[in-house]
């Protein structure tokens, strides 16, 4: 691509960036009235599950998601992914008719409107559905399919769905990140949980993260807290009481009087690594330090339940970001810190020195392929962050193949990393 085009692309980004923050989506997930066929169902197993997992052509329904789709398993939950507005569907499995038949049921949304719906598809052929609700291994999935409906807003699914599966997934576990910036959507595209959240982390693993990208500040009495601007403000919480600096608050104060957009309490960092081990299928989380005075904290939790991890068998790793000279001085004076990964955002040339396992430069200087190719000779891996849109992702993979992404849109970003079909060479063990 012509450097031109390069500048033309950064500019018309920018102009779509900019028009999306003015205009806050909301957008309701619908359910099915009375639990669906699933309310009667009997469950199916993870493994089961998880033979779902492939690239699929769209027989039907191209209308609703274009010509083809990913789909891609998180506990209990398959989600399928597609291009049509960064769009993706989160569904439910379940076998019914004494297992003759595999049942998914959940919502569809566009991540870029407030469009949503309900679909409802089986397994086909028949003798596969069978075979998965007897937890047995498909010998050969060439002629696996998804067949179904869908709905509008609020109808009941009346529109043809059919997706055929064409090919495995890519590499992508330990070996390509896909971070959900704040959480599985920004506050101005509502999916449902608020950033920053402990419901949002739950939710990422279906939206296409496996890592998620979350703000460090500090309060009144030295508690770390995930929260993103210095203050609170009517755009990040709601509460009467709820107004100041951060750490002008105690983190009794803000319990008492601070909620965010969704009702949810604002967590400790403490509460929010216990439940992405406990609660989520994350492989990881990246601290955004945004305060100095975080740090020795940061470090304290990130050691204790990456080893709290490895106590209950999870592939788990929080990673402590260094995004100024400011708290990379915090970050070289802490205390006990050997063991705990980092993640440098800014001088390529002081990753290395400074200990950390990935460089995180941001998106606005291009892809930067010769440091990006030099980092990953010498085990060390590049996320950039934050990169939204196929043409960006697809213009950064393509130059860089860098080792991931920090993104608002995950499931967009995953679609785009298994169409390309490139695992990252060198580089480091992605979480």
């Amino acid at each position: 691509m012509s450097s031109k085009s390069i500048i033309a692309l950064w500019v018309a980004s920018l102009g779509l960036l900019l028009a999306a923050c003015d205009q806050i989506v909301s957008t309701t997930n619908p359910s099915f009235p009375n639990g669906g066929l699933l309310l009667n169902s009997e469950p199916v197993s993870q493994a089961a599950l998880d033979q779902l997992q492939g690239l699929f052509d769209t027989a039907a329904g191209s209308k609703l998601i274009g010509d083809d789709a990913v789909t891609q398993t998180s506990p209990h939950t398959l989600s399928i992914y597609y291009p049509t507005e960064a769009g993706y569907a989160i569904l439910r499995g379940g076998c019914v008719d004494d297992g003759k038949r595999f049942v998914l049921e959940g919502y569809w949304r566009y991540a870029l409107t407030s469009d949503s719906g309900l679909i409802r598809m089986e397994v086909r052929p028949a003798s596969m559905a069978e075979q998965l609700c007897n937890d047995e291994t498909l010998s050969n999935r060439d002629q696996l399919a998804l067949a179904g409906l869908y709905g509008e807003k609020d109808e009941a699914p009346n529109l043809p769905l059919v997706l055929k599966f064409k090919r495995d997934l890519i590499e992508y576990r330990g070996k390509f990140v896909v971070a959900g910036h704040h959480g599985a959507c920004p506050n101005y595209s509502d999916c449902g949980a608020s950033i920053n959240s402990i419901e949002t982390m739950r939710l990422m693993p279906a939206v296409g993260a496996n890592v998620a990208e979350l703000d460090v500040r500090m309060t009144k009495d030295n508690v770390a807290i995930l929260f993103h601007d210095p203050g609170f403000s009517s755009s990040m919480v709601v509460g009467r009481y709820c107004n100041g600096k951060v750490p002008e608050m105690s983190l009794a104060a803000v319990r008492a009087n601070c909620r965010l957009t969704h009702g949810e309490q604002i967590p400790t960092v403490e509460e929010a690594l216990r439940a992405a081990v406990d609660e989520t299928g994350l492989s990881g989380l990246w601290l955004d330090t945004k305060v100095p005075e975080a740090v020795q904290a940061e470090v304290d939790l990130v050691k204790k339940y990456n080893e709290y991890a490895v106590s209950k068998g999870r592939s788990f790793t929080a990673v402590v970001g260094i995004p100024t000279e400011e708290v990379r001085e915090a970050w070289l004076a802490a205390k006990n810190k050997e063991g705990v990964p980092c993640n440098l955002e800014y001088d390529p040339d002081l990753v290395i020195p400074t200990g950390c396992l990935a460089w995180g430069p941001t998106w606005t200087a291009g892809p930067r392929a010769d440091d990006v190719k030099k980092l990953q000779d010498q085990g060390v891996g590049t996320v950039f962050w934050t990169v939204n849109g196929t043409d960006y992702l697809e213009l950064f993979m393509e130059e860089a193949n860098p080792n991931g992404f920090v993104t608002d849109r995950p499931a967009q970003a995953f679609y785009t990393y298994q169409k390309r079909g490139v695992v990252p060479k060198g580089g480091f063990s992605a979480p």
